[in-house]
């Protein structure tokens, strides 16, 4: 918006890359694109409506004429950063040091770059440099609620997906609830299923920590992010046993999940051998399963297509200005990751 204000902005993306994941917005932020002339190409569609685990309904996802809007977040972030002048964005490294004064503001880079301006914005997530440095007392320090969010998104043209679609198992729902977006709840956690445009799918569960990653973590509650070094494969034995039990088609996304991360993890290592193992109707294997060994030969981590997040929060009731200086987003107000 201040770029299109024809007011001079420099933004400075250290992001690190991580998985992809899916985004659904409500129609304050649809008014807000709108009204910037932004329109991302974005899957429409009723909010989710709520389920128990044997998949009762709930909810209604009708609501009066409320739509979602939903896509990938990398599509949003081309949206917004269409138009804007070249060079406005400065990518590859982190604002390591900042300070502000009455005269102005400074930012430093972690590859030794310095910039001036007028105002500092803090738009840096959850685990926010600008807030520490500037936002002092326990109203500015995160708090851990000691869940844990762990997302990815599915493509129904992926042959995971498809063949966990057509497994000799039938479903107890009809398909058409893939493209129906549901959140279940049961004992504090959950699993939603949101449709993507072009028959993807946002895929997401919530647990308490200690349940999903048994204590191989970081061990310091809410960091940014020990918990995102866990063995992808026993982090999925680990779903599919909390989530025994639970309705269609919940455990076939998994299964098509750990499908598709196995076999990016070969196409990374030169394999091109497709794996697939339909879902039993048995019970799932236990946590703590021991049925596979780590390999006696370390290899590099595979690129990871699952994002592992703790779940944050911030005091509310104090200010997000100090000066020229001014949060927005999670950083002024954390979003647990199931809702962001």
């Amino acid at each position: 918006g201040l770029s299109r204000a024809s007011v001079p902005v420099a933004v400075f993306d250290g992001a690190k890359l991580q998985a992809e994941r899916g985004l659904a917005l409500w129609p304050r932020a649809q008014a807000v694109l709108t009204h910037l002339g932004i329109s991302p190409e974005v899957w429409k569609g009723p909010p989710a409506a709520y389920r128990s685990r044997d998949g009762h309904w709930l909810s209604s996802s009708v609501s009066g004429n409320t739509q979602v809007w939903t896509l990938r977040q990398t599509e949003l972030l081309a949206a917004l950063s269409e138009g804007l002048p070249e060079g406005t964005i400065k990518r590859g490294a982190a604002v390591v040091g900042a300070h502000a004064d009455a005269q102005g503001v400074s930012v430093t880079l972690s590859d030794g770059r310095r910039f001036e301006g007028s105002v500092l914005v803090g738009a840096d997530g959850a685990y926010s440099f600008v807030r520490r440095r500037f936002f002092e007392g326990e109203q500015s320090l995160l708090q851990d609620t000691g869940y844990v969010s762990i997302s990815g998104v599915l493509a129904r043209g992926d042959s995971a997906f498809e063949r966990a679609a057509s497994a000799s198992e039938t479903f107890e729902q009809p398909p058409e609830t893939f493209d129906r977006p549901f959140e279940t709840l049961s004992g504090g956690s959950r699993f939603a299923l949101v449709p993507l445009r072009g028959g993807e799918a946002l895929w997401f569960a919530t647990h308490a920590r200690d349940r999903v990653l048994g204590g191989t973590g970081d061990g310091g509650g809410a960091s940014d992010m020990g918990e995102a070094a866990v063995r992808t494969p026993e982090l999925f034995t680990r779903l599919r046993a909390l989530h025994a039990g639970w309705h269609a088609p919940i455990k076939h996304i998994l299964h098509a999940a750990a499908c598709a991360e196995a076999e990016e993890s070969m196409r990374a290592h030169g394999a091109s051998t497709a794996l697939h193992s339909p879902p039993s109707s048995s019970s799932s294997p236990s946590p703590s399963s021991s049925s596979s060994s780590p390999p006696s030969t370390p290899s590099p981590p595979p690129p990871a297509s699952v994002r592992i997040e703790s779940s944050v929060s911030l005091p509310s009731g104090w200010a997000w200005g100090n000066g020229r200086v001014v949060l927005l987003g999670d950083a002024a107000h954390v979003l647990p990751p199931n809702l962001a």
